[in-house]
């Protein structure tokens, strides 16, 4: 184990990937959301995981899905929503609402075409696409199909931003 945690996972290699970055993403994610509770803890994981990502390629899985976790308790906060609303609805509900918008994101990268085919059709707006895709991601993971590809790096990057939306003060329905 001590050799795998101080030699780089090859398969960053040629992504222009390096490990400060993997260091400052982690430092970025685990800042204080303002979240009641332990929420934050599921991104201070999300943090640890995504510095191990760089010894360690295989852990982008449960990196990328502590941070969704992250967002689906700030959603049922922001709701006060209990176990019977779904992470679908909820996710969905704040894009409708336009709680979380594309102005969530500081950078949108182009999905890769086997997460578009996971994406409902009609959807136009990055916000949309990914209320229909992080479900999907989180439901497939969870029912014994692994996830693993560098894109769950930025996407869970994009998780924390759209859980940081949740922290803003609400506006009056």
């Amino acid at each position: 184990m001590d050799e795998l945690l101080l030699t780089p996972d090859q398969r960053w290699h040629g992504t222009g990937l390096t490990a400060a970055w993997f260091r400052e993403k982690a430092e970025w994610i685990q800042r204080d959301s303002g979240a009641p509770g332990a929420i934050d803890q599921f991104f201070n994981s999300t943090a640890r995981l995504l510095r191990l990502c760089w010894y360690d390629y295989m852990l982008s899985g449960p990196m990328f899905f502590h941070a969704v976790i992250g967002l689906e308790a700030m959603l049922r906060v922001h709701y006060e929503a209990g176990p019977d609303r779904g992470f679908r609805t909820l996710l969905e509900r704040a894009v409708r609402e336009g709680v979380i918008t594309d102005r969530a994101f500081s950078e949108i990268q182009p999905l890769p075409n086997s997460y578009k085919r996971k994406i409902a059709s009609g959807l136009l707006t990055h916000a949309e696409q990914m209320a229909s895709l992080l479900p999907t991601l989180r439901n497939d993971y969870f029912h014994g199909f692994f996830l693993l590809a560098p894109e769950l790096l930025h996407l869970a990057l994009e998780v924390r931003e759209m859980a940081d939306r949740l922290t803003m003060p609400r506006k009056a329905m």
